[in-house]
């Protein structure tokens, strides 16, 4: 009998310890850190904490959102002290994507390599974005990419020789200029936004506007200075082809194009290489060489 009993005490205290959350380096966390992760991830178990660029960050498992009956995946949410929530990165199988994300990367010149890593990245303030990570094996070495894609599977950007080890610090911003927001809702309805980067002297916004990536530059003091969107040479206006056609650098290959709005204009930019000489050309839309 008092093997029995000895035998049950130590399998429930075994069962009590094991249903806890397991939390590694917690000195590193804060409570409002923690109570916010419980209120956004009930379900975090085995949690992990660390320090990067300045965020806690919880690294735990739980369900996906996208799966919340399914099996635990890897998450890694970042956080201030004071417990504000920036972004989580959810490590979710090929199978999660949403349909779009999936069916536009089939359709992609990189639809015959082998998928690495697929990560669900969500930020406040920013649109969805679902990275693809993928490799290409050869004779002549290994090349990695990484694919990042909006929910109804617009490619927003493309990183080549992509690390594997890509925590998506840099995907975060610290601060959501809000005159920049009006500024685009204005002038953009509707558009969607994926990423605003801060530098020195200026702000780059990256949008979705319908079913098209732009890229935005603001001054230092949040005025827009032009709005750069890549275009196919196909969607060059009559005009605009002919004049190039017609130029010097009518036989440059061209690496891309893009339409350009100022406040004073607007033009198309052409990125040219010839004999590993690379330059910048510029035609406005009524085929005028500037």
């Amino acid at each position: 009998m008092k093997k029995f009993l000895y035998t049950t005490l130590t399998l429930c205290l075994l069962t009590v310890f094991y249903s806890c959350d397991k939390e590694e380096n917690s000195q590193l966390t804060t409570d409002e850190v923690r109570n916010t992760l419980k209120s956004m991830y009930p379900s975090a178990n085995d949690i992990s904490w660390e320090i990067k660029n300045g965020y806690i960050v919880a690294d735990f498992k739980a369900p996906a959102v996208l799966n919340p009956g399914g099996r635990d995946v890897e998450h890694a949410a970042w956080f201030d002290r004071s417990g504000r929530w920036y972004m989580t990165e959810t490590d979710i199988p090929f199978s999660l994507l949403p349909d779009a994300v999936k069916a536009a990367f089939q359709q992609s010149q990189y639809s015959e390599w082998i998928v690495d890593d697929v990560d669900m990245i969500e930020r406040e303030n920013f649109e969805t974005v679902y990275v693809i990570e993928a490799e290409s094996r050869s004779a002549g070495g290994e090349n990695e990419v990484a694919l990042c894609y909006s929910a109804d599977g617009i490619l927003v950007k493309t990183l080549t020789g992509a690390n594997s080890d890509n925590d998506y610090g840099d995907f975060i911003t610290p601060s959501f200029n809000q005159q920049i927001v009006d500024f685009i809702e204005n002038r953009y309805p509707g558009a969607r936004i994926v990423e605003m980067d801060k530098e020195v002297n200026r702000t780059e916004v990256e949008i979705i506007d319908g079913n098209v990536c732009r890229e935005l530059t603001f001054d230092a003091s949040n005025n827009w200075i032009r709005t750069e969107t890549e275009t196919a040479y196909t969607a060059l206006p009559a005009a605009v082809q002919q004049a190039f056609n017609g130029s010097i650098y009518g036989s440059y290959r061209i690496d891309d194009i893009y339409y350009v709005e100022t406040p004073e204009r607007e033009y198309y930019l052409f990125e040219l290489e010839n004999n590993d000489r690379d330059l910048n050309v510029s035609i406005d839309t009524q085929g005028n060489i500037l």
